[in-house]
């Protein structure tokens, strides 16, 4: 599965965010936008005071020391959570401009970006780092719905291409992809996880070579409002993932590993 790295240090230089009795929000791509769901909060660095944040529903950690205040480790959102309950998620969206050099991920409140790093001060403030799209090196891994997929009971019939965009092969062994089911409503991080059969053609790929072959998923459990995925190949390294679209549309999305 995806994991973000975390690291505790300082993620600007001191008195680079006013204190406040908030918590302030930021990310390494200048412009980025801040959401709580499908409200905007402004560009970063978005910092939220007590009130502010007690407006929007939001516990506060400066407050409460036992709140979390993380990355879900999956890249999607920065959340404040107590005890594995009442999740608050924020996302991430880069500016229009350099959109296309990023990971995009799909939400039931549009577009977002996926962030694959992070540095934070704890119960204070969080920076992301946006995750960056493969170009001219590396893989690519898209998944493409053929048809429309949803929550139903129908199977999800699903096309994956792996791409080598870099100039070496790529050589490994017992070649595996795990897709992970998932819904955009609470709680977000229940996540039903396969790991359909590949070829071992998949075991090793040319210099821009690509591969294909076809899936057929079982939809998320019963009652999720929002199905989703995101997947990873067994190279190792880690990957970026991003979601298909919502529940009744035909998306095709990519993530590099």
């Amino acid at each position: 599965m995806a994991a973000s790295s975390l690291s505790c240090a300082r993620h600007g230089e001191p008195g680079s965010y006013r204190e406040t009795d908030g918590i302030t929000l930021d990310a390494d791509v200048p412009g980025t936008q801040v959401f709580l769901a499908e409200k905007p909060l402004g560009t970063v660095p978005v910092t939220l005071s007590a009130k502010a944040l007690a407006s929007l529903g939001v516990p506060n950690p400066r407050l409460d020391t036992n709140l979390v205040f993380n990355s879900d480790g999956f890249g999607e959102t920065v959340f404040v959570c107590q005890g594995g309950t009442e999740f608050k998620r924020f996302t991430f969206l880069v500016p229009a401009r350099v959109r296309a050099d990023y990971v995009p991920m799909e939400t039931p409140w549009g577009l977002r970006t996926k962030h694959d790093g992070a540095s934070s001060y704890p119960g204070k403030s969080f920076q992301v780092n946006c995750a960056r799209a493969i170009r001219h090196d590396g893989l690519s891994l898209t998944l493409e719905a053929p048809h429309p997929v949803s929550d139903g009971k129908e199977p999800w019939k699903l096309k994956a291409t792996l791409m080598n965009h870099g100039l070496r092969a790529i050589t490994g062994f017992r070649p595996s992809l795990m897709i992970c089911r998932s819904a955009f409503c609470p709680p977000w991080n229940r996540r039903g996880p396969s790991e359909p059969t590949l070829s071992k053609e998949w075991a090793s790929i040319g210099p821009g070579q690509s591969l294909e072959t076809e899936l057929s998923l079982d939809p998320p459990t019963p009652g999720a409002t929002m199905g989703c995925m995101s997947s990873s190949v067994s190279s190792r390294m880690p990957p970026r993932i991003t979601w298909p679209g919502m529940g009744g549309v035909t998306p095709t999305q990519n993530c590099s590993v």
